[in-house]
């Protein structure tokens, strides 16, 4: 169960994870992305990759990490936790697949994941290029996106 408190002054949310076996708790406090923006970039397929703040929760070892990444990488990832085969689409997913796949992004508010699997792990970096300078424009309320001819990070939606 994920309980999120949010302050309207500041903006700052405030998640705390509670694991339902042996009462282990895990806590995640800072920046809440916008809904609307997670949503757009969630559901953005263009040439030019949008980025989501996110967390990931290593159900294994308990280790969280926080950071940005495109949202097309928490997008594999959910579908190889879910051990979804997307192979014969060329890299694409099939509507009903896809489907559920963004379903499940969504329906985290707090933008917390956590997955068991080593290699949904391993598809979910939040240290790519730009991730920093990419961080910064989330935080300061903007969405971002990579530009597809020039590569850099920008701030708004393609």
């Amino acid at each position: 169960m994920w309980i999120m408190l949010r302050t309207r002054r500041c903006g700052i949310a405030a998640v705390i994870g509670l694991t339902a076996v042996g009462g282990n708790a895990a806590a995640h406090v800072g920046f809440v992305q916008d809904q609307a923006q997670f949503r757009a970039a969630v559901e953005n397929g263009s040439t030019s990759p949008s980025f989501v703040l996110v967390t990931i929760l290593d159900g294994r070892s308990g280790k969280q990490r926080t950071g940005c990444t495109m949202a097309g990488f928490l997008l594999h990832a959910i579908a190889m936790e879910e051990r979804l085969d997307r192979r014969d689409y060329h890299g694409r997913m099939p509507p009903g697949v896809s489907a559920r796949v963004m379903a499940k992004a969504l329906a985290s508010k707090d933008h917390v994941y956590t997955f068991q699997k080593a290699e949904a792990l391993a598809a979910m970096p939040t240290d790519v290029r730009g991730s920093d300078r990419t961080c910064e424009i989330i935080r300061s309320g903007t969405p971002a996106y990579i530009q597809d001819r020039t590569g850099q990070v920008m701030p708004g939606q393609p």
